[in-house]
């Protein structure tokens, strides 16, 4: 099931950020899930670094620069929520929200942060 999910998602996602330098930051607490968005992502070129927390994260974007963040909510230490307020409070980098959380709130403060209203999760 996740390598057919993964691959509708995915599918043309490096033609599509082809003029980028295509570096993107995972952050999620879940290796699992990480290790699933790496394999998919760098099949299209991609450039991936890894954060399984939020301060580590925040850390990896002030001294390095992404041309897109993908982000769970849940994380041990600063969670995603606050990661994005902070993420958009040093630019514009693009941040997709991924999460095991479904509910309306959750997709409303995420996009109060600053990442767009995208219903995509992970199924558990």
């Amino acid at each position: 099931m996740a390598g057919k999910l993964g691959h509708q998602i995915f599918e043309g996602v490096g033609e599509r950020m082809a003029s980028l330098q295509n570096k993107i930051l995972i952050v999620d607490d879940e290796e699992r899930i990480r290790h699933i968005l790496r394999i998919y992502l760098e099949k299209e070129g991609f450039s991936i670094e890894e954060a399984g927390e939020g301060f580590i994260a925040l850390q990896k974007a002030e001294l390095s620069s992404y041309d897109l963040i993908i982000l769970d909510l849940m994380l041990p230490g600063l969670d995603g929520i606050e990661l994005c307020l902070r993420l958009r409070e040093m630019g514009t980098t693009p941040i997709i929200i991924v999460s095991a959380r479904g509910e309306q709130t959750e997709r409303l403060r995420g996009f109060e942060a600053g990442a767009p209203p995208i219903p995509f999760r992970f199924p558990a």
